[in-house]
């Protein structure tokens, strides 16, 4: 501790004429050892092996990182199709297709509107559940007695429930979370077919 002053610093005059630049470069970069020192422990909640992860700490610095995620997320996480159709399904939970509205709200598109049926607002829900284009699509793999409620519940519960309870909504719930997700991206791929290439639309 001689070669430490009572302000924390490093005494330079009492060394630096004895080591080499390099030598004391490191000696600068070295956090002066603190006179009131106490010992070292765990300010984090160590694991159970007792092994510290990066993950703990974080949690620590960032307690919010440990609360509960929605469950949609996990059910996105989890879905076994294609990686491209997981990504859709992502993009549809946060509202950032890129639609007219979503267009619009970046300023790539002044018109919101939908350019096939002329909708007010082209959103997420108006692509893949309002749609007259797409509504009889769904007339045929949906419940009768639960179609209302799939088109009303919001985006997140939409593809939650379609993912995690493939009962509750499909006429047959075989395989349902595949089929529902690739049904909802086959939609959004001929919209923009429609309305990006003008192929002809048999409405």
């Amino acid at each position: 501790m001689d070669m430490v002053s009572t302000s924390g610093d490093w005494r330079w005059a009492e060394f630096e004429s004895l080591f080499p630049v390099s030598v004391l470069l490191h000696i600068a970069t070295t956090k002066v050892p603190c006179l009131g020192g106490a010992i070292d422990f765990c300010v984090w909640k160590p694991p159970g092996n007792h092994l510290f992860l990066v993950r703990s700490a974080y949690q620590v610095c960032r307690p919010m990182a440990s609360a509960p995620v929605e469950e949609v997320w996990t059910a996105v996480g989890w879905f076994q199709g294609w990686s491209k159709v997981k990504m859709f399904l992502w993009l549809v939970c946060h509202q950032r297709l890129m639609t007219n509205s979503e267009r619009v709200r970046r300023h790539l598109a002044h018109d919101s509107s939908c350019s096939i049926y002329g909708a007010v607002e082209e959103d997420v829900d108006n692509i893949l559940r309002q749609c007259p284009l797409v509504e009889p699509v769904w007339v045929i793999l949906v419940k009768c007695d639960r179609l209302f409620e799939f088109r009303q519940c919001t985006v997140k519960e939409w593809v939650r429930i379609n993912l995690t309870k493939p009962e509750y909504f499909a006429a047959a719930s075989e395989e349902w979370d595949l089929l529902f997700a690739v049904v909802a991206w086959n939609i959004w791929m001929q919209r923009n077919r429609l309305v990006f290439n003008l192929e002809p639309c048999d409405r």
